[in-house]
């Protein structure tokens, strides 16, 4: 246990992470809860308290499904691997499984329904938005992209002396019973297909695999826990000792890992994302829209700019900033806004800031942060 809460603690991913104001922590702690009520449903008989850890396992799982989708998956499909295991192919027919599907899917549509609602989407899935998600058969093919995949679980999931625990304590669990192993097999089964599934999204985004942490970290008391069983089988002092020396040293080597990976992961991050942010709040107002450009890719959603501007707004690539786009974006959002306005980072200023201009773009503040247009119906002319 302690081998296992080391190996999480100091995975460079979480202590990355939980120092960002993201909601995907709160989904993974959720998702974790889930399993414990799991677990404790299955000690109970019927009663009072079985009904009350069965609210408890929908509450979190629903929860967990709100926040984030991919994140829970795993831990959706570890709990049917473990009555799988337990009870064989009839546990799986059962009122509390078909209780926690049913409030799975009840979530997954009914918030994919809303934010269609609120983003005005017509279809259900729009093809961009499904290749975002889940990308093409072609991303899966490509080496590059699973050599960047390998390099990010080697330094910030698992590196080398935790993945040493990690692997020794998978091998341990394949000899056990199967109904033991059911759980923690299904729980990496799950997270596996949700990195199959949702590849676009684990390929882009790190935190998209926190989930591999606590599922990973679950196999690293393996081999401590045998050579401590062993000793004990033995009546070993000495064996005791060396699993307790070994233990150590990995235990130290876990946590200089962990802590010269998160060391790599600050120094990747880019502080200019947050002091545009600043800058962009200071020189507006709260019931403003701001239009952020952002780069050359067309289907950027990074959350992040706005997010540290702390105002609501839309994302466009340079090419996308023209009379059609900014027209439309005006009819569906600046009725609820003070008002429309444009960000513009200096690297885009001279493609833009004459194509503003034609539009009828007027600057409110610049600096070295770059420049923010305001734009009006009467101003937003065809070029």
């Amino acid at each position: 246990r302690l081998a296992g809460l080391l190996a999480c603690a100091w995975a460079p991913l979480d202590l990355f992470y939980f120092q960002v104001p993201l909601p995907d922590g709160l989904a993974l702690l959720l998702g974790l809860v889930s399993v414990v009520c799991w677990l404790r449903l299955e000690r109970c008989a019927r009663g009072p308290r079985r009904l009350a850890w069965l609210l408890a396992l929908l509450a979190s799982a629903l929860m967990a499904t709100l926040i984030k989708n991919p994140l829970y998956l795993p831990f959706a499909l570890g709990l049917g691997c473990d009555r799988l295991a337990r009870r064989g192919p009839r546990g799986l027919w059962t009122r509390e499984l078909a209780l926690l599907a049913a409030a799975l899917v009840v979530a997954v549509l009914g918030f994919k329904l809303y934010s269609n609602a609120v983003n005005q989407t017509a279809a259900f899935l729009p093809r961009e938005e499904a290749e975002a998600f889940f990308g093409t058969w072609q991303d899966r093919l490509r080496p590059r992209f699973w050599r960047s995949l390998g390099e990010a679980f080697s330094t910030r999931v698992c590196p080398p002396a935790t993945s040493a625990l990690v692997l020794g304590g998978l091998a341990v669990t394949l000899w056990r019973p199967r109904a033991r192993a059911g759980l923690r097999l299904g729980l990496l089964a799950g997270a596996l297909l949700a990195l199959a599934l949702f590849f676009n999204r684990h390929r882009e985004h790190a935190y998209y695999q926190l989930p591999f942490v606590p599922i990973l970290a679950g196999f690293a008391g393996g081999l401590p826990a045998l050579g401590l069983a062993l000793a004990r089988r033995w009546r070993s002092r000495g064996l005791a000792a060396l699993t307790a020396v070994a233990g150590l040293g990995l235990a130290l080597l876990v946590a200089r890992q962990g802590a010269a990976g998160l060391a790599l992961m600050k120094a990747d991050w880019q502080p200019l994302v947050a002091e545009r942010g600043d800058w962009i709040a200071a020189q507006t107002r709260p019931d403003d829209f701001v239009v952020y450009v952002l780069g050359l890719r067309d289907d950027n959603w990074d959350p992040a700019p706005l997010y540290f501007a702390r105002r609501d707004g839309f994302n466009l690539s340079r090419a996308q900033v023209g009379h059609a786009r900014l027209a439309e974006l005006h009819r569906r959002f600046a009725g609820r806004y003070a008002r429309f306005l444009v960000y513009c980072p200096p690297v885009a200023l001279p493609e833009l800031e004459g194509r503003l201009a034609r539009l009828g773009g007027r600057p409110i503040a610049e600096g070295q942060p770059g420049r923010i247009y305001r734009l009006e119906p009467a101003w937003l002319r065809p070029e």
